[in-house]
């Protein structure tokens, strides 16, 4: 006997609380009695024969038949039969205060709506055969089209009307709830099957509508649930209630052209559940539609996809909080022609956790939709993902708008594709973006096919032990720029941003680019790389991408720069545009073709924020290097800096090659260059190299001809070298050229004959040589010459050595404007304390100056004398005279300078 429930229960939420503990299932499968009983309202007549429940009678308006019930339960075995003709909708109220219980077969000859305010509980036996669509609710009312209202309150007024319905009506503050315990509710293809109540639980349900519509609403509150074809609209200011899907129940509207699935609730629960709307034929699919306050995915599953010619639905996901994990996943597919659906996500705060996803996919013939997040708070981690993955045709782009977007625990962002098609982009916007703890943003091609660009646009991004990556692996695909429009970058703990051009591929590496958030043609306000690295490489056939760097401050702390070629292509360029730039800790910036490769290295080039040779403040390296490389036959990259000042300290600036590629040229274009504690500005040909070394030059700031303000090196050198081919000029243009404490400027070629030796060429006002010497060495070969145009001083612990030979070009100068101290003004027969020495026709003659030791002048008898013997002197002015005649001092020899001789 199936008992009347309300002599068991007293309150119709008992029977969602049965269920859920199972003692329901007991109920379901011993009831043997079935009460589908008419309350005489509305006419309608039940006859029952064999557990079948033939429901006839009722109250018809136009299209519309009304039917009114004092209980409405039936269990599995049993049928309920709605009979009609000539309809469009059955309509059933349930007035006796019971939820209905249903676990047999649910039949109707139109569309019906089953409105029971006490609750309705769908059993494991519980189906379905509408000629329509099914809509169940514990709406208190049902309106329709013309405003007539229909309440399942007998003692409510009712309009009986003509119209469709357009919603349903809720005046309990607690809508009683709608139970799916196992149940498989299939509607007809093309039908609409809805649920809308209180709390709505499935468990291990089945709901289907092929091609059709699902829609589910929760209320926690009164207020109206209006529906029409396309879906189900709730007033913003209404208490939405709980949605629980769990236990590997399925919700699919897949199809020909897959349907639409509409949901509306407080917090929404999947768990081990899925929501399927999967295109099979040439029909678009119609997507699915997910609004909460509260979203949890658990171990479940929201999928659009496509296997035929019809586009992918769109998949919309809303809530204040959206929480996927354990695998969960948002995603849209294209296995066929037709184009993916795209995936967009809303939010106040998102987090997707161990190995959750939202993605987009294409491995048919049809492009890859859109994923597009937007939120307030985006957190990945521990394995979670968006991404957008490509085969033949183009993937699609994974765009995400947030405040704060947070990546760690090796969560990831990528965009691949794997065949012809182009990857799609990565586009990233953000207050704060932050990568973590493995963290990964990385556009890959596998194939053909171009990869995506990754352009992240934000304010602050932080990196710590975090890769930003784009790469082109054995295709001919050219793998996707990275860009970087910020106003802070920081990367630190072996973080990278890099390109790459794998071996065996043909396409290039992508260029790296960090600027200021107003993109192109702005700076950013501080990049600082801690114990991090900025890379582009290729070891294939083509080139390596290019790194710009455009910011206010650039400060490297153990960090790298490097572009390199491995291949046959090239190595990118490196370009800092920079108001000022340090780098310290052994941070490096470097260019290299490597042994083996073909490719030239990349250039160098450091200068002001605007580009285009303009002047950077400072450029300041301490215990760093800047270098350009080749071991192969390609040629190294020249090093350019424009800037103001640049400082070297314990620091190396260089351009080498150790094989048949000529080193690159370093050229200075600077206002003021100290370099100090053994720094060293080289270019080189060393070991076997056939290539050349190259040329240093150190010029004003206007370039070729112009002349810098000083050029300081203490206990540091420039040097050209060559062991086989040909040592590299070294041309200085200064107003004061002023060398220290064991420092040195050498140009050597050591190839002997055939081989040419670098030249030096020192153009200043004034030469100072304390301790240092000037050396252009190339035994057996042309070439070598030191260069000076200008006043030299030079103590007796400094030598000028050229094996090509030394010329000097200088004039007198006023003493008094060389000394920088409060004091008399001496005369020359004050400051010599010997006589000038006797030369004889065609001899060499020599100068005097007076030069400081320790901030201190030396005293006359100090300064280092020739061997020639004394005559008579002549009073020298103190005004400049004017300019002498070349002279050529020999080898080896040490000079002091001042007046001329008679």
């Amino acid at each position: 006997m199936f008992l009347h429930l309300s002599t068991w229960w007293q309150g119709k939420n008992l029977w969602w609380m049965l269920a859920k503990s199972g003692l329901l299932m007991g109920l379901w499968l011993t009831a043997s009695t079935a009460q589908v009983t008419p309350d005489n309202t509305l006419g309608t007549d039940v006859q029952t024969v064999g557990g079948v429940h033939t429901i006839t009678g009722g109250m018809a308006h136009g299209e519309n038949l009304f039917h009114s019930f004092l209980y409405f339960s039936f269990g599995a075995g049993n049928v309920a039969h709605f009979m009609g003709t000539g309809l469009e909708n059955i309509i059933a109220r349930v007035t006796g205060g019971d939820a209905s219980m249903i676990d047999g077969l649910l039949q109707s000859d139109a569309t019906l709506f089953l409105l029971n305010p006490s609750g309705i509980v769908f059993g494991p036996n519980a189906t379905l055969d509408i000629k329509g669509s099914f809509h169940g609710s514990t709406a208190d009312v049902l309106r329709f089209a013309d405003g007539n209202e229909f309440a399942a309150d007998i003692n409510e007024t009712s309009t009986f009307s003509v119209a469709a319905p357009s919603a349903f009506k809720f005046t309990a503050t607690r809508p009683a709830s709608i139970t799916i315990e196992g149940s498989r509710l299939v509607v007809r293809q093309g039908e609409t099957l809805s649920l809308v109540g209180g709390e709505i639980d499935i468990t291990g349900g089945n709901l289907q509508a092929s091609r059709g519509q699902i829609n589910l609403a929760s209320m926690a509150s009164d207020g109206d649930v209006e529906f029409d074809g396309a879906g189900i609209d709730i007033d913003s200011s209404t208490a939405l209630g709980r949605i629980s899907i769990q236990d590997r129940s399925e919700l699919s509207v897949s199809g020909e052209g897959a349907g639409r699935v509409v949901i509306r609730g407080g917090q929404v629960t999947m768990r081990q559940s899925s929501i399927q709307a999967v295109t099979i034929g040439a029909q678009d699919g119609q997507g699915i539609d997910m609004l909460g306050e509260t979203v949890i995915l658990e171990a479940a599953s929201i999928n659009s996809s496509t296997f035929g010619s019809g586009s992918g639905g769109h998949v919309e996901v809303r809530a204040d909080n959206l929480l996927l994990t354990q695998g969960a996943s948002i995603s849209s597919s294209t296995f066929g022609g037709g184009s993916g659906g795209h995936v967009e996500v809303q939010a106040t705060n998102l987090t997707l956790t161990q190995g959750a996803f939202v993605a987009s996919n294409s491995f048919g013939g049809g492009p890859g939709g859109r994923v597009e997040v937007r939120a307030d708070n985006v957190m990945l981690t521990r394995g979670a993902s968006l991404s957008s993955n490509t085969n033949s045709e183009d993937g699609g782009r994974v765009e995400v708008w947030a405040g704060t977007l947070t990546l760690d625990e090796s969560a990831f962002i990528r965009s691949d594709t794997f065949g012809s098609g182009a990857g799609g982009e990565i586009q990233l916007h953000a207050e704060m973006l932050r990568l973590r703890g493995g963290a990964l943003i990385g556009s890959t091609t596998f194939g053909e096919g171009h990869g995506g660009t990754i352009t992240i646009t934000a304010q602050a991004v932080e990196l710590d032990n975090a890769t930003l990556t784009s790469a082109t692996t054995m295709g001919g695909g050219h793998a996707g720029a990275i860009t970087l429009n910020v106003r802070h970058l920081t990367a630190a703990n072996q973080s990278t941003i890099t390109s790459s051009s794998d071996q065996g591929a043909t396409g290039a590496a992508g260029t790296v680019r960090i600027q200021g958030i107003a993109g192109d043609g702005s700076a950013a306000g501080v990049v600082m790389l801690h114990e991090s690295t900025l890379r582009t490489e290729t070891a294939g056939e083509g080139d390596g991408g290019t790194i710009t760097v455009t910011t206010h401050i650039l400060e490297l702390d153990h960090a790298t720069l490097t572009s390199a070629t491995t291949g046959e292509g090239h190595a990118g360029a490196i370009t800092l545009n920079v108001g000022r730039l340090t780098a310290t800790n052994q941070s490096m910036i470097n260019s290299s073709s490597t042994q083996g490769a073909t490719g030239n290295a990349g250039t160098v080039h450091i200068q002001g924020i605007a580009g285009d040779g303009s002047v950077a403040e400072a450029v300041i390296l301490r215990e760093s290097t800047l270098r350009t490389e080749t071991a192969g036959t390609g040629t190294g990259g020249e090093i350019m800096v424009t800037a103001e000042t640049i400082e070297l300290d314990h620091a190396t600036l260089t351009g080498e090659t150790t094989g048949a590629g000529n080193a690159g040229a370093i050229t200075l274009k600077v206002n003021r260059l100290t370099a100090a504690n053994q720094s060293i500005i080289t270019s080189s040909s060393t070991q076997d190299a056939t290539g050349h070394a190259g040329t240093i030059r150190i010029q004003g700031l206007a370039g070729e001809g112009s002349t810098a303000d000083t050029l300081s090196l203490v206990n540091s050198s420039i040097t050209t070298q060559a062991d086989q081919a040909d040592g590299g000029d070294i041309v200085i243009q200064a107003k004061r050229i002023l060398l220290r404490e064991q420092s040195e400027i050498r140009s050597e070629a050591l190839g002997g004959e055939g081989a040419v030796g670098g030249d030096i060429s020192l153009e200043a006002d004034l030469v100072v040589l304390s301790a240092s010497n000037v050396i252009a060495n190339a035994p057996g070969a042309s070439g070598a010459h030191v260069n000076v145009a200008g006043i030299l001083v030079a103590d007796s612990d400094s030598m000028i050595q050229a094996s090509g030979g030394v010329s000097i070009t200088g004039q007198l100068f006023d003493l008094s404007g060389v000394v920088q101290r409060q004091i008399a003004f001496l005369g020359e027969s004050e400051l010599l304390s010997q006589r000038c020495a006797n030369s004889s026709p065609g001899s060499a003659v020599s100068r005097f100056a007076l030069v400081g030791r320790d901030g201190l002048p030396l005293a006359p008898g100090s300064v280092w004398l020739s061997d020639l013997s004394t005559g008579g002197h002549s009073n020298a002015p103190h005004e400049a005279s004017p300019p002498s005649q070349d002279s050529t001092v020999p080898a080896f020899l040490p000079v002091a300078l001042a007046h001329e001789c008679d």
